[in-house]
Parts: structure tokens; C-alpha cells; sequence
């Protein structure tokens, strides 16, 4: 009897930068990590971004200021809600560090809106 060995169906490229492709799969495994947090409504956008040689989690919640609340409690944090510097409208958001990455969930809701328990004008 032959046994013939096969080869993985995927191999790690070889990069110049493995750190770099280190620190990707680090962010990527903290951003799901970080929705695994949530129990109600999932971000619309995960984004990541590169600052040196380092990446930061994005996670945006369009005009829901209570989920970025939900993810600041999920991670004992406190989330932030200041006035929108150009536009009628105030802007939530709240930045942890999960196993070394940051990430921050944030919104934009329009002054005007009283879906968020805000006082109508």
C-alpha cells in the first residue's frame, strides 16, 4: 500500500514584513473579539487602519449612539458624546485597547433626532 502525502491547501506567503502581516491578524482576531461583544445590532462598517507598524479597529454605527454605549459597557468603558463641529449634530464615541489594539465605536446623530431619548427643538 502507497501513501502519498499532499501538500496544505494554503501556505503563509514569505514577506519581507512579517511583522507587519503579524500585527493584521492580531487587529483582525481583536476586532472580532470586540463584535463578539455586542448582542443587538452589529456595526455597519469594521475598518481597519495602519499607524506605523501597528493597526487600529474602527467599528461604525450609523445614528446609534445606544449601541456604542452597549460596546463601552461590554468593555467597561465610558463612551463620550460631545456637539458635531460642523454640522448639527453630536458625535459618540468611546476608544478601548483590547489585548494592545485600540478600538473605537463611534456614531454621528443628528441634533434633531429624539429616537435617542434627546430633547426635541
Amino acid at each position: 500500500m502507497t501513501t502519498e502525502t499532499t501538500q496544505p491547501a494554503l501556505q503563509l506567503a514569505q514577506t519581507e514584513f512579517p511583522e507587519t502581516r503579524d500585527a493584521l491578524m492580531h487587529a483582525l482576531a481583536v476586532a472580532e473579539e470586540a463584535v463578539s461583544a455586542l448582542a443587538i445590532v452589529m456595526p455597519t462598517d469594521v475598518a481597519l487602519s495602519r499607524d506605523g507598524d501597528r493597526y487600529d479597529v474602527s467599528l461604525y454605527f450609523p445614528n446609534e449612539p445606544t449601541r456604542v454605549i452597549e460596546f463601552a459597557t461590554a468593555w467597561q468603558a465610558v463612551a463620550d458624546r460631545a456637539p458635531h463641529q460642523t454640522r448639527k449634530a453630536s458625535y459618540t464615541e468611546v476608544t478601548v485597547t483590547i489585548r494592545g489594539v485600540q478600538v473605537r465605536a463611534w456614531t454621528i446623530t443628528e441634533d434633531d433626532d429624539t429616537s435617542v431619548g434627546g430633547d426635541a427643538a
